[in-house]
């Protein structure tokens, strides 16, 4: 499985994205961490191309997820999910702001949240202005009568699904 959040920035398609996951680079995160040469040298590629990756990289906000789970009674499970998004960690500025082409400025993210028995609990598809100094993102969703030793997995991304 290839994930097609690396594949959104410049310059990485199928093919670059593939190798990155078979070196540990599964996100923009884990690419962020990763210096110009190490780039330039899995990708077989000369300078100033890890440059530009990770130029492009910075441009994607950098999401933060927190959920806190209780029990309303003894058959109703909450999730309370947050999301959210720091400009200082995006690479944008707002002095920037008129440099920057409207695409860049507002990202859609996807919040998605199921059981591991594929149950679908929430796709949701929201916005957020990266040149905005914070943006959060909090809802609920409930899960009644949960299988027990059942897992629920949430996951925000910078992409729609």
């Amino acid at each position: 499985h290839v994930p097609a959040l690396l594949q959104q920035i410049e310059g990485i398609g199928p093919k670059y994205s593939e190798l990155l996951w078979k070196h540990g680079i599964k996100s923009i995160a884990d690419l962020a961490d990763t210096s110009v040469r190490d780039i330039e040298y899995l990708l077989n590629r000369n300078p100033p191309f890890g440059t530009r990756v990770l130029a492009s990289a910075s441009l994607f906000p950098v999401y933060r997820l927190s959920v806190d789970t209780y029990w309303v009674d003894k058959c109703s499970l909450v999730f309370s999910i947050k999301v959210d998004s720091d400009i200082k960690k995006s690479g944008s500025r707002p002095e920037d702001s008129d440099m920057q082409p409207a695409i860049l400025r507002k990202v859609p993210f996807s919040v998605i949240a199921y059981t591991d028995d594929e149950q679908m609990l929430l796709l949701k598809f929201e916005v957020v202005d990266v040149l905005s100094r914070s943006t959060c993102y909090e809802t609920q969703i409930g899960l009644c009568n949960p299988t027990p030793g059942s897992k629920v997995v949430i996951e925000v991304a910078p992409e729609t699904y």
